[in-house]
C-alpha cells in the first residue's frame, strides 16, 4: 500500500466539479454533480476522522455512477484510504453495494489529507468565493463554516 495522497477539486460551471486522487503512483479522476454535496461531506468527514470517528465516506457521484472515498483511521497520526467506483447511484439504492470496483487505494498520515482537503477548500474559496461557488454549484453553499473549523483543527 502506497504511503501518499494527493487531491485536486475544480467546481466547473452549472453544477458539475472534477477531481483528481492520486496515491503517488495513480491518479484517478472524479467528476461530482451539484445533485450531492461532495464538498461539504468531504470536510464533515475529515473534521470526524480528525476528532474520534475510526472511518468515513464522501461520495461523488457522476450521471449515471458515483465514486465513493472510503477512509479508515489505523492510528492516531494515520489513515487508509480506499476510491471505489459504482456504475450506477449506490447511495440511491440503485445498485447494490456489494457491486463496485476498486479504483485506488493507499494510505497517508491525517495531517497530509487533512492539508490536501484544506489546500483545495482555499483554492475554491481564494479563485471563486462563495458567490460564485454558489451560482456554479447551484444546490448547494460553499461549506465556509466547515472550511474554518478545518484552517483550526
Amino acid at each position: 500500500m502506497t504511503k501518499s495522497f494527493s487531491f485536486k477539486y475544480d467546481v466547473k460551471s452549472s453544477g458539475w466539479a472534477d477531481g483528481e486522487i492520486s496515491n503517488g503512483i495513480q491518479k484517478v479522476e472524479v467528476t461530482a454533480s451539484y445533485l450531492h454535496d461532495t464538498l461539504s461531506e468531504l470536510c464533515e468527514m475529515t473534521l470526524d476522522v480528525l476528532d474520534s470517528a475510526t472511518s468515513g465516506k464522501v461520495i461523488f457521484m457522476n450521471e449515471p455512477g458515483e465514486h465513493h472515498l472510503i477512509v479508515t483511521k489505523l492510528n492516531e497520526t494515520e489513515l487508509s484510504y480506499q476510491l471505489i467506483w459504482y456504475d450506477d447511484w449506490e447511495s440511491w439504492g440503485e445498485i447494490s453495494s456489494d457491486l463496485y470496483t476498486e479504483v485506488i487505494s493507499g494510505s497517508c498520515s491525517i495531517s497530509i489529507f487533512k492539508e490536501q482537503v484544506v489546500n483545495a477548500l482555499k483554492e475554491i474559496y481564494t479563485t471563486l468565493g462563495p458567490e460564485i461557488y454558489k451560482k456554479r454549484w447551484i444546490e448547494h453553499d460553499f461549506p465556509e463554516n466547515l472550511y474554518k473549523k478545518l484552517l483550526v483543527a
